[in-house]
C-alpha cells in the first residue's frame, strides 16, 4: 500500500513537471497529425495511375543505332524509346540532373528543350487538365517544403496550371512519373504539418531541430507514461468533471500516445543520424559504340500494333547490348487505382530481352538483370547475394514514396538494395538497422498493418478515434496544470 502510494506521489509530480512541455508536444504532434489525414484525404488525385503507353514498329528500333551515331553519342546511362504526344520518341540520359535529350526516331533529329514538353504532356495526362492553360514551368533539382524529399524523385519538372487553385504536378520525364500532384490547400497544409510535426524548416540547423524534437518527444513520452503509472495505481473516486474527463479520456489513449512517441523519437534519430539513400541512382554509363548495335530488329514485326510501355537499350551481363521491351499488363491501366497499386496489382507482364546485336531471343530476365545491375551499383560479386525476391507492392521494406513498381529486391549481409531492372536504376537501399526502425515506423506510428488488413480509410478513421480524444485530453490537462499553478500563486 505504502509503495502503491509512493508511486503515485512520484509518478503525479513528474506527470505534472513533464506536462508543461508534453502539453505543447502532445497538442502539435497531434494537431499536425490531422493535418497530414486531412491532406490525403481532400487533396487533388491523379486522373491516371498508369503510365502513358504507346505502339511502336521494327523499323522504330532499327534506328537506334543511327540515331546515336548521327548525334555523336557514344556514352549515356539511360536510352529508351518512350511515348510521347505525337508517336514513339529516343529518349537518352546523360546526367540524371540535366534535362534529358529527345530524338525523332524517323529523322534523327534531336528535339531542341523536348523535355519540358514531353513533362506538359504527361502533367496534362496525370492530372486530366487536357486543355486549362499552363502558369509555370520549372526544373527542380532539389527537394524543399512543396516537394518534400519523401517523393524521392529529382529531378522533376514542376508544372502549375492556371486553375484557382494551382493545381501543380510534378513530373520526372525519365519514366513518365507522378511525383507528385498539389494544389494551394495541399501545400498550405503540407506546410504547416511541416512547421509542426518534422519541424523541417530548422533543416538547416539539424543539431537544433535534433535537440528541440528530443525535448518535446521525451516530455510528451514522460508524460504519458507517468499519466498511465497514475492510471493503474490511483483508485476510482470523485473527481472534479475536468480532472474526471481527463483521466477517462486517458484510459483509451495512453497506449497508442506511448507507442507514436517512442517510434517517432526511434524515427527521428534514424532519419537524422543515418546515412540513408534518399534519391535514385543511375548505373554507370553504357558503351554505344557503333561496334556494339546492330540493325537486326526482325524480332520488333511480332510486336506490331502492341502497346509498349517502352524499349530500353541496356548493358548486360558480358556489356552485352540488350533491348528490353516492356509490356503492359492490360490496356491503358484500365482497372488500375491508388488502392490496387499499393496493394501489387501487376501492371507489366514479364520483360523480353533482345540482343542488339544480332537481334536473338535472350535468356536473361529482369531477375537475372537486377543481379548484374546490383553487382554494377555496389561492386559485390552475385556470389555475395543471400537472397531475391520480385517486389510488386509497397510494405514497411519498400514504401510507397518510391513510386516504382515491380522492382527486385537483392539482400547482402545486413544490406539491401531495390533494384529496377527496366533501367538499371538504384531505388531505394536499407541496411538491417534501418529496416527495423521501418517497420517500427510503419506500424507503432503510420500504423500500417491495419491497413493491410480493413483497409486505408478505416485505418484513418481509427486514428482520427485517437487523435481527437487525445487533442482534447492534452487541452483539459493543460487548462489543469494553468489552474493549479495560479492557486499556488495566490
Amino acid at each position: 500500500m505504502r509503495k502503491a502510494r509512493n508511486l503515485s506521489v512520484l509518478s503525479m509530480k513528474w506527470h505534472n513537471l513533464a506536462g508543461w512541455t508534453g502539453g505543447i508536444a502532445l497538442v502539435l504532434f497531434a494537431g499536425s497529425g490531422l493535418l497530414h489525414i486531412l491532406m490525403t484525404w481532400t487533396g487533388p488525385q491523379a486522373a491516371s495511375f498508369f503510365p502513358p503507353q504507346t505502339t511502336m514498329t521494327a523499323e522504330s528500333v532499327q534506328a537506334v543505332p543511327q540515331v546515336l551515331a548521327q548525334n555523336n553519342i557514344t556514352h549515356a546511362n539511360m536510352v529508351k524509346i518512350v511515348p510521347g504526344q505525337r508517336g514513339p520518341l529516343l529518349q537518352v540520359t546523360t546526367d540524371n540532373y540535366e534535362p534529358r535529350r529527345y530524338f525523332e526516331l524517323a529523322s534523327g533529329l534531336e528535339i531542341p528543350g523536348h523535355d519540358k514538353a514531353q513533362a506538359i504532356w504527361l502533367a496534362r495526362y496525370y492530372s486530366g487538365e487536357q486543355s486549362t492553360p499552363i502558369r509555370d514551368v520549372s526544373f527542380q533539382t532539389s527537394f524543399d517544403a512543396n516537394y518534400p524529399w519523401v517523393n524521392r524523385l529529382l529531378p522533376v519538372y514542376r508544372v502549375t496550371f492556371d486553375t484557382d487553385d494551382q493545381l501543380t504536378a510534378f513530373i520526372y520525364t525519365e519514366f513518365g512519373a507522378l511525383g507528385s500532384l498539389s494544389n494551394e490547400w495541399k501545400s498550405g497544409l503540407q506546410a504547416f504539418f511541416a512547421l509542426l510535426h518534422t519541424w523541417s524548416w530548422l533543416d538547416g540547423v539539424e543539431n537544433a531541430r535534433l535537440v528541440i524534437m528530443l525535448v518535446l518527444l521525451l516530455s510528451l513520452f514522460t508524460m504519458a507514461a507517468t499519466g498511465t503509472a497514475m492510471i493503474l495505481v490511483l483508485k476510482n473516486r470523485t473527481l472534479p468533471p475536468q480532472r474526471r474527463w481527463h483521466r477517462l479520456i486517458s484510459y483509451g489513449i495512453w497506449l497508442p500516445i506511448l507507442l507514436f512517441t517512442a517510434s517517432g523519437t526511434y524515427h527521428l534519430l534514424q532519419q537524422s543520424t543515418a546515412d540513408t539513400q534518399k534519391g535514385l541512382e543511375l548505373g554507370p554509363a553504357m558503351d554505344l559504340s557503333a561496334n556494339r548495335l546492330g540493325r537486326n530488329t526482325q524480332w520488333m514485326t511480332g510486336f506490331a500494333d502492341t502497346p509498349i510501355n517502352n524499349v530500353t537499350l541496356l548493358a548486360g551481363p558480358g556489356d552485352v547490348s540488350l533491348y528490353r521491351v516492356g509490356l503492359p499488363m492490360g490496356r491503358h491501366g484500365q482497372g488500375l487505382d491508388r488502392e490496387s497499386r499499393y496493394k501489387g496489382q501487376p501492371i507489366e507482364k514479364p520483360a523480353l530481352y533482345f540482343n542488339a546485336m544480332d537481334g536473338t531471343l535472350s535468356d536473361l530476365d529482369d531477375h537475372d538483370m537486377a543481379l548484374h545491375f546490383s553487382t554494377r551499383l555496389n561492386g559485390r560479386s552475385t556470389e555475395l547475394v543471400e537472397s531475391s525476391q520480385l517486389v510488386t507492392h509497397f510494405d514497411p521494406d519498400y514504401d510507397f514514396r518510391n513510386k516504382r513498381l515491380p522492382v527486385w529486391r537483392i539482400d547482402y549481409a545486413q544490406d539491401r538494395l531495390f533494384v529496377d531492372p527496366a533501367s538499371g536504376v538504384l531505388v531505394d537501399r536499407i541496411s538491417d538497422a534501418a529496416l527495423v526502425e521501418a517497420y517500427s515506423f510503419s506500424f507503432l506510428h503510420k500504423w500500417n498493418m491495419i491497413s493491410q488488413v480493413i483497409g486505408r480509410l478505416p485505418r484513418d478513421l481509427l486514428l482520427l478515434a485517437v487523435i481527437l480524444p487525445a487533442l482534447l485530453g492534452g487541452v483539459l490537462g493543460y487548462v489543469m496544470l494553468l489552474q493549479r499553478f495560479r492557486r499556488r500563486r495566490s
